[in-house]
Protein backbone atom coordinates (compact mmCIF):
# COMPACT_ATOMS: atom_id res chain seq x y z
CA UNK A 1 0.00 0.00 0.00
CA UNK A 2 1.10 3.31 -0.98
CA UNK A 3 2.70 5.95 1.97
CA UNK A 4 -0.13 8.52 0.31
CA UNK A 5 -2.32 7.79 -2.87
CA UNK A 6 -3.32 11.09 -4.39
CA UNK A 7 -3.01 14.84 -4.29
CA UNK A 8 -5.41 15.42 -1.15
CA UNK A 9 -3.21 13.49 1.19
CA UNK A 10 0.62 14.44 -0.44
CA UNK A 11 -0.84 18.05 0.70
CA UNK A 12 -1.30 16.75 4.66
CA UNK A 13 2.40 14.43 4.51
CA UNK A 14 4.38 17.88 2.96
CA UNK A 15 2.19 19.47 6.02
CA UNK A 16 3.06 17.61 8.34
CA UNK A 17 6.55 16.95 7.12
CA UNK A 18 7.02 20.59 7.81
CA UNK A 19 4.49 21.03 11.11
CA UNK A 20 2.91 23.91 8.83
CA UNK A 21 -0.57 23.45 8.44
CA UNK A 22 -0.60 27.20 7.04
CA UNK A 23 0.46 26.89 3.52
CA UNK A 24 -2.61 24.98 2.22
CA UNK A 25 -3.57 27.79 0.37
CA UNK A 26 -0.37 28.18 -1.92
CA UNK A 27 0.20 24.09 -2.10
CA UNK A 28 -0.96 23.70 -5.30
CA UNK A 29 1.67 26.02 -6.74
CA UNK A 30 4.47 23.87 -4.86
CA UNK A 31 2.48 20.87 -6.35
CA UNK A 32 3.15 22.33 -9.98
CA UNK A 33 6.55 23.48 -9.22
CA UNK A 34 7.76 20.10 -7.81
CA UNK A 35 5.82 18.25 -10.86
CA UNK A 36 8.22 20.97 -13.11
CA UNK A 37 11.11 19.63 -11.56
CA UNK A 38 10.92 15.90 -11.28
CA UNK A 39 9.61 16.22 -15.36
CA UNK A 40 13.27 17.82 -16.15
CA UNK A 41 14.86 14.72 -14.24
CA UNK A 42 13.04 11.60 -13.93
CA UNK A 43 12.93 9.17 -17.14
CA UNK A 44 11.58 6.08 -16.28
CA UNK A 45 9.79 3.37 -18.59
CA UNK A 46 5.90 4.16 -17.40
CA UNK A 47 7.14 7.63 -18.71
CA UNK A 48 7.14 6.26 -22.53
CA UNK A 49 4.22 6.60 -24.59
CA UNK A 50 3.64 6.18 -28.96
CA UNK A 51 1.74 8.46 -30.92
CA UNK A 52 1.72 8.33 -35.23
CA UNK A 53 2.50 11.48 -36.26
CA UNK A 54 2.24 12.77 -40.22
CA UNK A 55 4.13 15.47 -41.22
CA UNK A 56 2.93 18.44 -43.86
CA UNK A 57 4.80 18.89 -47.40
CA UNK A 58 7.20 20.27 -45.18
CA UNK A 59 8.35 16.95 -43.32
CA UNK A 60 7.19 19.05 -39.93
CA UNK A 61 4.67 17.76 -37.47
CA UNK A 62 3.35 19.04 -34.06
CA UNK A 63 5.02 17.05 -30.75
CA UNK A 64 2.46 15.35 -28.38
CA UNK A 65 1.30 18.62 -26.04
CA UNK A 66 2.64 16.24 -22.97
CA UNK A 67 6.16 15.64 -24.94
CA UNK A 68 9.35 15.66 -22.87
CA UNK A 69 11.96 13.85 -24.70
CA UNK A 70 12.55 11.46 -27.70
CA UNK A 71 13.28 7.89 -27.69
CA UNK A 72 12.96 7.16 -30.91
CA UNK A 73 11.73 7.68 -34.02
CA UNK A 74 10.59 5.06 -36.52
CA UNK A 75 9.30 6.35 -40.25
CA UNK A 76 6.37 4.28 -41.18
CA UNK A 77 8.24 2.95 -44.81
CA UNK A 78 8.15 -0.99 -45.94
CA UNK A 79 10.03 -1.91 -44.22
CA UNK A 80 9.72 0.59 -41.01
CA UNK A 81 13.27 2.23 -40.85
CA UNK A 82 14.42 4.48 -37.49
CA UNK A 83 14.84 7.86 -38.04
CA UNK A 84 18.18 9.55 -36.55
CA UNK A 85 18.31 12.42 -34.69
CA UNK A 86 20.33 15.55 -36.29
CA UNK A 87 23.30 16.63 -35.57
CA UNK A 88 24.24 20.66 -36.84
CA UNK A 89 24.98 20.50 -40.66
CA UNK A 90 24.01 16.63 -40.79
CA UNK A 91 20.47 17.52 -41.08
CA UNK A 92 20.54 19.70 -44.22
CA UNK A 93 23.44 17.78 -45.97
CA UNK A 94 22.36 13.91 -45.91
CA UNK A 95 20.10 12.20 -47.54
CA UNK A 96 19.11 8.23 -48.61
CA UNK A 97 16.68 7.32 -50.65
CA UNK A 98 13.00 5.65 -49.04
CA UNK A 99 12.50 7.77 -46.36
CA UNK A 100 13.16 10.38 -44.18
CA UNK A 101 16.76 9.97 -42.31
CA UNK A 102 17.30 12.59 -40.00
CA UNK A 103 14.97 14.59 -37.80
CA UNK A 104 15.08 17.42 -35.62
CA UNK A 105 13.25 19.46 -33.44
CA UNK A 106 12.23 22.59 -32.60
CA UNK A 107 10.19 24.32 -30.13
CA UNK A 108 6.80 22.43 -30.49
CA UNK A 109 7.68 20.67 -33.84
CA UNK A 110 9.45 17.61 -35.50
CA UNK A 111 11.06 18.03 -38.54
CA UNK A 112 12.08 15.40 -41.30
CA UNK A 113 15.09 15.55 -43.56
CA UNK A 114 14.79 15.01 -45.88
CA UNK A 115 11.22 16.50 -46.00
CA UNK A 116 9.01 13.83 -46.24
CA UNK A 117 4.96 13.34 -45.69
CA UNK A 118 5.63 9.56 -44.36
CA UNK A 119 4.01 8.86 -41.59
CA UNK A 120 6.68 8.05 -37.95
CA UNK A 121 5.84 6.53 -34.95
CA UNK A 122 7.00 8.76 -32.34
CA UNK A 123 8.01 6.92 -29.06
CA UNK A 124 8.41 9.50 -26.04
CA UNK A 125 8.49 10.51 -22.98
CA UNK A 126 5.32 12.08 -21.72
CA UNK A 127 5.51 14.40 -18.72
CA UNK A 128 2.94 13.66 -15.49
CA UNK A 129 -0.43 14.24 -15.67
CA UNK A 130 -0.68 17.39 -13.40
CA UNK A 131 -1.85 15.84 -9.84
CA UNK A 132 -4.26 19.04 -9.11
CA UNK A 133 -6.69 17.85 -12.05
CA UNK A 134 -5.79 14.12 -12.22
CA UNK A 135 -5.89 13.53 -8.44
CA UNK A 136 -3.53 10.53 -8.58
CA UNK A 137 -0.54 9.08 -11.41
CA UNK A 138 1.40 6.48 -11.60
CA UNK A 139 4.71 8.27 -9.84
CA UNK A 140 2.43 8.87 -6.39
CA UNK A 141 1.84 5.20 -6.51
CA UNK A 142 4.78 4.15 -6.98
CA UNK A 143 7.62 6.88 -5.68
CA UNK A 144 5.66 8.54 -3.34
CA UNK A 145 8.62 9.67 -1.72
CA UNK A 146 9.75 11.39 -4.64
CA UNK A 147 6.92 13.80 -4.73
CA UNK A 148 6.82 14.25 -1.08
CA UNK A 149 10.69 16.19 -1.00
CA UNK A 150 9.88 17.43 -3.93
CA UNK A 151 6.57 19.67 -2.65
CA UNK A 152 8.52 19.43 0.67
CA UNK A 153 11.42 21.71 -0.53
CA UNK A 154 9.22 23.90 -2.33
CA UNK A 155 7.09 24.51 0.27
CA UNK A 156 10.39 25.25 2.48
CA UNK A 157 11.73 27.21 0.62
CA UNK A 158 8.58 29.75 0.42
CA UNK A 159 8.84 29.21 4.21
CA UNK A 160 12.31 30.38 4.03
CA UNK A 161 13.08 26.82 5.79
CA UNK A 162 16.95 26.32 4.69
CA UNK A 163 17.56 23.52 6.93
CA UNK A 164 14.40 21.72 5.98
CA UNK A 165 14.66 22.66 2.13
CA UNK A 166 18.27 20.99 2.34
CA UNK A 167 17.22 18.03 4.17
CA UNK A 168 14.45 17.91 1.35
CA UNK A 169 16.36 18.25 -1.61
CA UNK A 170 18.90 15.25 -0.22
CA UNK A 171 16.08 13.53 0.10
CA UNK A 172 14.43 13.69 -3.48
CA UNK A 173 17.99 13.41 -5.31
CA UNK A 174 18.20 10.40 -3.32
CA UNK A 175 14.64 9.20 -4.24
CA UNK A 176 15.83 9.93 -7.86
CA UNK A 177 18.78 7.93 -7.81
CA UNK A 178 16.91 4.85 -6.33
CA UNK A 179 13.60 5.27 -8.92
CA UNK A 180 16.33 5.38 -11.43
CA UNK A 181 18.36 2.12 -10.24
CA UNK A 182 14.64 0.57 -10.30
CA UNK A 183 14.08 1.22 -13.77
CA UNK A 184 17.78 0.25 -15.50
CA UNK A 185 16.82 -3.34 -13.63
CA UNK A 186 13.62 -3.16 -14.75
CA UNK A 187 14.22 -2.25 -18.46
CA UNK A 188 17.47 -4.11 -18.73
CA UNK A 189 18.50 -6.64 -16.32
CA UNK A 190 18.26 -9.66 -18.34
CA UNK A 191 19.64 -8.60 -21.05
CA UNK A 192 22.14 -10.84 -22.03
CA UNK A 193 25.02 -10.98 -24.47
CA UNK A 194 25.00 -13.19 -27.81
CA UNK A 195 27.88 -13.16 -30.22
CA UNK A 196 26.71 -12.77 -33.84
CA UNK A 197 29.62 -14.36 -35.58
CA UNK A 198 30.33 -17.83 -36.13
CA UNK A 199 31.44 -19.58 -33.22
CA UNK A 200 33.26 -23.56 -33.67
Amino acid sequence: MAAFADYSELVIAAGEYLNRADLVDVMPRFVAMAEAKINRRLRDRRMLADVTLTPDETGTCSLPADFLEVERVEAQTAPPRLVAAAAGRYAAGFSQPGGPSVYTITGTALTLRPASATPVVLSYFQALPALETALTNWLIQAYPDIYLYAVVFEAATYARDAASAGAAAQLFGDALEAADVDNRRARWSNVGFRSLEATP
